[in-house]
């Protein structure tokens, strides 16, 4: 698909969507009343920085999720496969609320920013950085639920 943020991958992404809602019943089956959401989420600003797109110094919010907050969200569904550069851990979440500097991530989560604010969906979940990583009983509790956050995605 090439650059994310050119006009012409925004409309195939749309496109692609827009297929699906048409002709997969399944996929149209968002359950806006499910208090199964995901415990946290990353906040993103629906307006670049600068006009030229996404600016190196905007930041990402990790927000607590609640239930009054029933906003559409988007899921990045990725293979980590070295260890992930940044993540949440006990000792980063509280820095990952205030912000994180999306020049400091990956290039697949800076892309999924880009297309999630392309879209005009103001909430992402990436496992990484929405999941304390080194909380075991999180682990263990939002993994059992990951089916139904894909499904309410």
């Amino acid at each position: 698909m090439g650059d994310v943020s050119a006009p012409r991958s925004l409309r195939q992404i749309q496109n692609r969507l827009a297929y699906c809602s048409r002709h997969h019943p399944g996929c149209n089956i968002r359950d806006e009343t499910s208090d199964i959401r995901p415990s946290r989420f990353l906040s993103i600003n629906l307006a670049p920085s600068s006009a030229s797109g996404e600016s190196e110094a905007d930041k990402i919010k990790l927000i607590e999720a609640t239930l009054a907050n029933n906003e559409p969200y988007i899921i990045l569904s990725y293979v980590w496969g070295h260890i992930q550069t940044i993540q949440t851990t006990a000792e980063t979440i509280g820095q990952h609320k205030s912000g994180i500097l999306t020049a400091t991530l990956p290039q697949t989560i800076r892309d999924a920013i880009t297309v999630t604010r392309k879209l005009g969906v103001g909430l992402l979940w990436v496992d990484s950085l929405c999941i304390v990583q080194d909380d075991a009983e999180e682990l263990a509790r939002e993994v059992a639920k990951m089916s139904s956050y894909y499904r309410n995605a």
